[in-house]
């Protein structure tokens, strides 16, 4: 079942944001480093508040086990147009590759349809081959390419 956040969900969330951010300290240490919480329990419950941010769980026998944040941006010096940005998908080990990513990236674009907005903006490292098959499966496409040179 898809469902908007609660407060008591802070746990949960803080749990699974922890594990995505891993990913990103074990691929990138040189740019990421470990914290004890990505979100703290203000700026969560700022979040939830928030009516510009889509925060949605995927909750199975009162477990929550998958989560998306998304936030309504527009963008500056270009067309006026709204769109949404994907701030974080990310489902519990043991549970991916049943689809569930791809339900919650479905029912942000169904609320993104409902508030007008145009696009759906993310980024995505290029370590991230998971999520970058999940992001092509949903016929979204490459927009922009990011290059570095380490010094």
């Amino acid at each position: 079942m898809i469902r908007d956040m609660i407060v008591e969900d802070y746990d949960c969330i803080t749990e699974l944001m922890n594990s995505l951010h891993k990913l990103h300290v074990d691929a990138r240490p040189d740019m990421y480093m470990d914290v004890d919480s990505v979100y703290d329990r203000n700026t969560f419950l700022e979040m939830l508040s928030d009516k510009d941010v889509i925060s949605i769980a995927y909750e199975e026998k009162g477990v929550v086990i998958g989560i998306c944040f998304a936030s309504v941006k527009y963008k500056s010096g270009m067309l006026d147009m709204k769109t949404m940005y994907i701030d974080a998908v990310v489902v519990r080990e043991e549970y991916r590759n049943n689809g569930i990513a791809k339900k919650l990236m479905n029912e942000v674009e169904k609320r993104a349809r409902e508030l007008e907005v145009k696009r759906i903006d993310l980024m995505v490292w290029s370590f991230n081959k998971n999520a970058i098959n999940l992001y092509e499966s949903l016929k979204m496409n490459e927009q922009r390419v990011i290059f570095e040179k380490l010094l």
